[in-house]
């Protein structure tokens, strides 16, 4: 049986497989994202660029290889080549912005909404085991990305279809002015609609900068800034033909330590390390591990808060001591001293477990720090039981917050969600 859910990297890095392609012939495969003979006279412009990109991309195999979490489950980008056509040599990867049910969208590329990067969208549905393109945005000066994953995808119900929501900000006076750009399958070009945000993410002091997004039961898009709070867009309002989008702001909650995304020594903070939030079950959850930034491990603990259905309030549902893990038999059996874990993330179908990063390093010859390994674990907080999964001993592998999708569940026809095996001390 296919895992419900999978725990997967963001950043996903094409190879070449020979076997995989065995049988087409090499002169086709070469051709592939190049740009024809009479458009190689002259200097390429950004329409050969985007079309041999769009057929490059096209080209690719996705190969996913699956496993229950905490293992880790890989979705390649497998490559009809072992080198990339001139037009498209500096897209060698993809990296995960969103996912819903069987479709998980994919920024190709370094391009990213308000940058001049060559790349595109990238849509992999896992139904159908294909790969589909999605062009830029049309490009402007005036734009600028309001976060680094912001592609929010939300499926339309079990008929495949699907909507595919970019947000970025626009350069003006007033400093509230976005667009929003909405794309569907069935469509050649991107619908926008202009709207006005929140003063809660426009202050230039205070700056709002989403790390990643999700939509909360297929009616908001929500980007959210782990150090600030979620921007949400009301997704049916939208949907109309003349309608403007309407956005709000969401703070995270009261009793949460607040921190600058620049630290006092002039240190960008990653909230990524030590924060983490999703929709699960129709319910938004926010888990945060307080004491990470001010590195008191003594103190280390897991808080988990649920946001109210009307977004106006939190509550902590939550509590765990870090200790408990260090003191597990399970967790002592693997040698491990007292390292302080990174990158939380929330099961998707299990209250109260979450999954960590343990990254070992010891001092060696002349104190200098030695990787020894990399493990996952997955924590149940309400009965105390740990389940470890060693992802690494020769390289730290796991360098940004894991993602979790339900892909897995649908790649073989089947859309029922069975809950996690429960194995662990």
């Amino acid at each position: 049986m296919a895992p419900s859910w999978v725990l997967l990297d963001r950043n996903l890095f094409f190879y070449h497989d020979e076997t995989v392609f065995a049988g087409e012939t090499e002169g086709g495969r070469e051709s592939i994202g190049c740009a024809s003979e009479e458009r190689r006279k002259g200097r390429p412009s950004d329409e050969d660029y985007g079309d041999a990109i769009a057929a490059y991309l096209r080209s690719l195999k996705p190969d996913a290889r699956l496993a229950d979490p905490p293992e880790l489950s890989y979705l390649r980008m497998l490559l009809p080549t072992k080198s990339a056509p001139p037009l498209c040599d500096r897209v060698t990867s993809a990296c995960i912005s969103s996912a819903d049910k069987h479709i998980v969208a994919l920024y190709a590329g370094y391009y990213r909404p308000g940058n001049s990067n060559r790349g595109c969208f990238l849509i992999y549905d896992a139904r159908k085991n294909s790969l589909s393109t999605i062009p830029q945005l049309p490009f402007d000066h005036s734009h600028e990305n309001i976060g680094r994953h912001t592609a929010v995808v939300v499926c339309d119900g079990d008929g495949g279809g699907y909507t595919l929501a970019e947000l970025v900000r626009v350069e003006s006076s007033a400093g509230d002015e976005a667009k929003l750009y909405l794309w569907h399958p069935s469509a050649e070009e991107w619908v926008v609609k202009a709207g006005r945000l929140p003063p809660e993410v426009c202050s230039p002091d205070d700056y709002f900068s989403a790390s990643m997004c999700f939509h909360y039961c297929g009616t908001s898009l929500c980007w959210v800034d782990l150090l600030k709070g979620i921007l949400v867009c009301d997704l049916s309002e939208v949907q109309r033909r003349s309608s403007v989008p309407k956005f709000r702001f969401v703070p995270l909650p009261e009793g949460c330590t607040t921190y600058d995304i620049i630290d006092d020594k002039g240190q960008e903070l990653f909230p990524e390390l030590f924060r983490s939030m999703a929709c699960i079950d129709g319910v938004i959850k926010f888990v945060t591990m307080d004491g990470y930034v001010e590195r008191r491990s003594a103190e280390l603990k897991l808080t988990l808060w649920t946001l109210s259905s009307d977004f106006s309030s939190w509550d902590i549902s939550k509590v765990y001591d870090v200790g408990n893990i260090w003191e597990n038999e399970t967790y002592q059996s693997c040698i491990l001293g007292r390292i302080a874990p990174s990158f939380p993330v929330l099961s998707m179908h299990e209250a109260n477990v979450v999954y960590l990063v343990f990254t070992d390093f010891r001092r060696g010859k002349d104190q200098v720090s030695v990787f020894k390994g990399q493990y996952v674990l997955r924590v149940d907080m309400e009965n105390c039981k740990v389940q470890i999964c060693q992802a690494s001993t020769t390289d730290m592998i796991i360098r940004s917050q894991l993602f979790p999708s339900e892909f897995s569940a649908y790649r073989h026809g089947s859309a029922d969600h069975p809950q996690d095996p429960i194995s662990s001390q």
